[in-house]
């Protein structure tokens, strides 16, 4: 992080995450994410169902760096997580992401 800015070193990192490793792609977003801005929260849930999913959240708070890390989660690994996992996205760039239990131990 440069003042608390993503590095282009760890924006290229997320761009070319290998495939099949969600958890450890979600966890180091949730890193990189600046909270001062924004949220980056994951959580463990049960949907209706008794579906055991992991829940993670991204809210940037209109901050730039946290929108950059958004960017690039949709391209490459990311963009598959995106389209596999993508749950919701409300105004004020809060996007949730929803993964079941046996796809995030990978």
């Amino acid at each position: 992080m440069a003042d608390g800015y993503p590095t282009l070193t760890a924006l290229a990192k997320i761009e070319n995450w290998p495939m099949g490793t969600v958890a450890p792609l979600a966890e180091y977003v949730c890193s990189l994410w600046n909270s001062t801005y924004g949220i980056a929260s994951i959580e463990r849930i049960v949907e209706p169902g008794d579906d055991q999913v992991i829940k993670v959240v991204l809210t940037t708070g209109g901050w730039s760096g946290n929108e950059d890390i958004l960017d690039v989660l949709r391209r490459s690994m990311g963009h598959t997580f995106w389209l596999a996992y993508w749950y919701q996205s409300q105004r004020g760039g809060r996007h949730e992401f929803r993964v079941p239990l046996a796809s995030w131990s990978t």
